[in-house]
């Protein structure tokens, strides 16, 4: 079997260019969610603003209505 102790240096030896690996492809992976984060954010704000001028339009027509059952058309 060989010694114990080399075969751990050798285990932790070999498994350190694997740690670099998975370090670094965890760090584009989060680069890669932020960035979907972002553009989440994004796509919100944007069906915020599109709701707010919708909303602004139905009540500027829902005041027209009311104003118009007031005014008597001789």
């Amino acid at each position: 079997m060989g010694n114990p102790n080399s075969w751990v240096c050798f285990g932790l030896h070999h498994f350190h260019p694997d740690l670099q690996s998975f370090r670094e492809a965890l760090a584009v992976l989060q680069h890669q969610v932020d960035e979907l984060d972002a553009l989440k954010a994004s796509h919100y704000q944007e069906i915020m603003e599109h709701e707010e001028e919708v909303w602004e339009v139905v009540q500027g027509k829902v005041c027209l209505w009311d104003l118009t059952q007031y005014i008597e058309i001789d």
